[in-house]
């Protein structure tokens, strides 16, 4: 990864759970379109903050989920999981404060050794 990147973190939820026709559909579409994180699907309802890594030119290149008790349960791109930011290249706005890039690589690698990814 050439250039300089920046760490940041995003606040977001905690989602609501799916209703029990949420998860019907979720099923009946994922019969015909692939899931975009399959390793970490169920794991986005207890989502309450990401941490990006961005490019210089603000584009996201991996981001890390964290649940309520600040354990990361989501990673992309990782394996067969393309992510919700870095799916897109877009970081969401506002972002809020700076995380150390060795937090960020811990974090990363407990995350895959974790999962096998």
């Amino acid at each position: 990864m050439a250039g300089i990147m920046r760490y940041v973190q995003f606040s977001t939820g905690p989602w609501a759970p799916q209703s029990r026709a949420q998860r019907v559909i979720s099923r009946v579409l994922g019969l015909v379109i692939p899931k975009a994180n399959p390793d970490f699907e169920s794991s986005y309802e207890r989502v309450t903050h990401f941490w990006l890594e961005l490019n210089d030119a603000g584009e996201v290149l991996r981001e890390i989920a964290f649940d309520p008790d600040g354990q990361p349960i989501a990673a992309a791109p990782l394996g067969e999981n393309h992510g919700i930011f870095t799916d897109h290249l877009t970081a969401p706005a506002p972002l809020g404060a700076d995380v150390d890039r060795s937090a960020f690589e811990q974090a990363w690698l407990a995350l895959q050794q974790r999962t096998g990814l």
